[in-house]
């Protein structure tokens, strides 16, 4: 009689190693799921700082307002020769940061409208 439970036994444990392969769909949210939306919030995140530092980095040698409508800069090299160089601006940059956060920012947006879970966005 010992061989009957000893099958009963195997046959639930199969069963239920059976049952333990077969992983629930993962849960999507417009179509998407969780590895996604944190993929996505991290690009968004990372472009917004790598645009914030080379703004930050641009503007320490950005030229004054006072050269605003000039296109070079007259100055003197060690020598005492004068030198031109063209004027820096940052503005292409910043015209490129402020999207960056728009577009992260609408990104958010949309994870909100849909209901994605915070968690989901870090």
């Amino acid at each position: 009689m010992r061989p009957l439970p000893i099958a009963l036994l195997a046959l639930s444990l199969s069963a239920s190693a059976a049952e333990a392969g077969t992983e629930p769909e993962p849960e999507r949210i417009g179509g998407r799921d969780q590895v996604w939306w944190s993929q996505q919030a991290r690009a968004h995140e990372r472009h917004v700082e790598e645009l914030e530092r080379a703004l930050e980095d641009c503007e320490e040698g950005e030229a004054p307002l006072a050269y605003q409508d000039v296109p070079v800069q007259v100055f003197r090299d060690r020598e005492g020769r004068l030198r031109t160089r063209e004027v820096l601006r940052c503005d292409d940059l910043r015209v490129d940061f402020e999207g960056a956060e728009l577009a992260r920012d609408a990104f958010e947006d949309l994870a909100r409208r849909l209901g994605v879970p915070p968690g989901w966005l870090r």
